[in-house]
């Protein structure tokens, strides 16, 4: 099988731009604003208060028939707003127009959204939009504390066209709640193992020059130092997205893989060179 130059040129480019735009997201996820989390017995109180609150939306919504959910003051997690929007937009009750472009970047950035509890400044960013109603708000009081958890969360439906407030509601509520282990993100960790693997894929491919120059010698300790020099780097990512230590049977579950892989690829390089 022959392999061009063109081939392997064009795989270590695309190698090389796929690293820089990996360690670049991930560098921006350390120095890019984080929205808190809130804990599970919060999140699960706002689920409870969701009902209520669509029932009062349907009752008092009149002849609008499409709306935008303001983001709601004081929601730091965006948490409320988020199931909020969504659970009006899956009932059906009014048609909920999507955030705006830039309010999408910016979501999607971390940037937080301070929002709006003023009636005047909700129905200039409905009027914008170009709909009938309005809803915004503000998280008056949600925390978990001493095994209570409390909600306080005001809930205001507009009309656009008329300016008038069709309801407001302040929707609380206490619950007790058992005592909450750690949550596993585990969506968080298997982001991280993506990550490892792809730069350890990546790795190798964009600097196989360099590891063709090294077989092309044809010397042992040259050969021992390149994968020495990789096996290194190999264990520093892991080190740095998986966690552990080299003595640690999960950290060597992944960094032996990835000397294993090293090998290989020294051994594609050799016998491009003998062939």
């Amino acid at each position: 099988m022959k392999i061009s130059k063109r081939t392997l040129d064009t795989a270590r480019h695309i190698s090389a731009v796929c690293l820089v735009l990996i360690f670049g997201w991930h560098a921006w996820g350390y120095v890019a604003p984080h929205q808190p989390q809130i804990a599970k017995p919060c999140r699960k109180i706002v689920r409870s208060l969701i009902p209520q609150i669509l029932e009062d939306i349907a009752q008092s919504h009149g002849s609008a028939r499409s709306a935008i959910v303001v983001h709601l003051r004081h929601d730091s997690s965006n948490y409320v707003t988020r199931q909020l929007r969504l659970a009006v937009q899956q009932s059906g009750i009014l048609s909920v127009r999507s955030r705006t472009f830039v309010a999408s970047v910016e979501h999607a950035f971390g940037f937080a959204d301070p929002g709006t509890a003023d009636l005047s400044a909700a129905l200039a960013q409905a009027k914008r939009r170009k709909v009938d109603a309005v809803l915004f708000g503000k998280v008056a009081r949600l925390d978990s504390v001493g095994g209570i958890t409390t909600a306080a969360i005001q809930v205001n439906l507009a009309n656009v066209k008329t300016g008038e407030l069709l309801s407001s509601h302040l929707y609380t509520l206490r619950s007790p709640h058992g005592i909450q282990f750690g949550e596993r993100d585990h969506d968080n960790y298997f982001y991280r193992l993506l990550i490892w693997a792809l730069v350890v894929l990546f790795i190798p491919v964009s600097t196989f020059s360099f590891i063709r120059d090294a077989v092309r010698r044809k010397s042992n300790s040259t050969n021992a130092f390149v994968l020495g020099v990789y096996s290194l780097l190999a264990g520093l990512v892991t080190w740095l997205l998986l966690g552990g230590f080299p003595t640690q049977w999960y950290f060597l579950l992944f960094w032996i893989p990835a000397i294993v892989y090293m090998v290989k690829m020294m051994a594609f390089a050799l016998w491009l060179e003998e062939n």
